[in-house]
């Protein structure tokens, strides 16, 4: 296929999943499902009558990293109120840090134990897989929520939970991979921390001076599309330096970026220039999220379920049981730490059950090089997760939440 071809291809694909979305609303099945089946049955299509789409694997890693990733994680880190984040800090920093490495620490140790090491799946490959699976996806939990009644403080904790989850797997995932694709050997806790530290405290240097820049223009200039575009510039440029120039932590980057641009645009008293801005970013993140979904199906194929499907399973028993640990062993600690509104029961079952995998998950799990002998596995690992999640997770959603509700 030629590059024309290409983008009517995936205009096409993308034009289906809104269709589907909107004819079949009213089941609430999530509009990420339909992105995915559009893309599996237009690969099945692609395959069957001989043509070449021109997407390559190497491909998926550049699209997914470098194009998908930013415009996710920047978005959600615009979106956040930074005051109202302020208010609930240490409640979101339990999840983000105890109950996020209890939930990594077991969920590895269980896909090793359940995953026989002798058909190729060594620690670090349970530790990449845990890694990628603990980003969650909660833009439909969220909708859930919304529509149901929950409470602000809860939606917030799902939030910031899910922000600062998906900056640790991602800067954990840089980690791990260097450690899987170098010498065993040379790997020593001291050299992880320090690398750990020099990526966190790196990317959040390189985002203050991206910071820096943005609000010295601000000052120059006064244009409403200048602005926009220097953000975007700023976002991608940003990221980029951050992991192949400066070796640092791009994700850090963005997170400081999302931050310091939505402190600029609250400083000012256009509200009509914020909300174009806001409005611009969710766009992006929405087009990002549908595209990551179809790239899923392009690239599910029938040795994942057939091959695959008992590390699948394991994967989903996993995660659920990590993330049971995790949620219901810490909870006592929320209340005891609330300065403000304690947590209830329900809260804590919507913390558990809203723990999907989606994007970012995707994201990272399509941007494994294939250098790894077991990419293979981790992928189909992560697919199964998602897919568990948005069939059975978001499926029962609805009613699980009417039921708590209610009660």
């Amino acid at each position: 296929m030629t590059v024309p071809n290409e983008i009517l291809f995936f205009a096409l694909l993308l034009f289906s999943g809104l269709v589907l979305a909107a004819v079949f609303q009213r089941f609430h099945v999530p509009s990420s499902l339909w992105y995915l089946l559009v893309g599996f049955l237009a690969a099945l299509w692609i395959s069957s009558s001989g043509y070449d789409l021109g997407l390559r694997w190497f491909n998926f890693r550049f699209i997914a990293f470098y194009m998908i990733l930013p415009a996710l994680v920047f978005t959600a880190a615009l979106e956040l109120d930074v005051r109202a984040l302020m208010r609930h800090l240490i409640s979101i920093l339990i999840l983000s840090i105890p109950v996020f490495l209890i939930m990594l620490l077991i969920s590895a140790a269980l896909l090793y134990d359940g995953i026989d090491s002798s058909e190729g799946f060594p620690w670090a490959a349970a530790f990449l897989t845990a890694t990628i699976l603990s980003a969650t996806d909660p833009e439909e939990i969220l909708h859930f929520c919304e529509k149901f009644g929950a409470p602000q403080r809860l939606i917030l904790l799902i939030k910031g939970e899910s922000l600062f989850n998906d900056a640790g797997s991602i800067l954990i995932y840089g980690l791990v991979m260097n450690f899987a694709l170098g010498s065993k050997s040379s790997w020593h806790l001291s050299d992880a921390l320090s690398h750990f530290l020099l990526l966190f405290f790196g990317g959040i240097l390189t985002g203050l001076a991206g910071g820096l820049i943005l609000w010295l223009f601000f000052r120059l200039v006064k244009g409403q599309s200048e602005r926009l575009l220097l953000i975007l510039i700023t976002v991608y440029a940003g990221f980029i330096l951050s992991e192949t120039v400066f070796n640092v932590s791009g994700v850090m980057t963005l997170l400081t970026l999302g931050i310091i641009s939505n402190l600029l645009y609250d400083s000012k008293a256009e509200s009509s220039e914020k909300d174009t801005l806001f409005h611009l970013w969710s766009f992006l993140a929405h087009l990002a999220h549908a595209l990551v979904m179809i790239l899923v199906g392009i690239s599910i194929v029938p040795a994942m379920f057939t091959e695959r499907w008992l590390a699948m399973l394991i994967g989903i028993i996993a995660v659920m049981a990590a993330r049971a640990i995790g949620i219901y062993g810490v909870f006592p600690l929320f209340n005891f730490f609330a300065v403000r509104e304690k947590l209830n029961k329900a809260d804590k079952h919507i913390l558990f059950w809203g723990s999907n995998r989606g994007a970012i998950a995707v994201a990272l799990a399509l941007s494994l090089p294939l250098s790894l002998d077991y990419w293979f596995t981790i992928q189909s690992i992560t697919y199964g997760v998602v897919l568990f999640g948005l069939l059975i997770q978001l499926g029962l959603t609805p009613h699980f939440l009417r039921r708590l509700f209610k009660a």
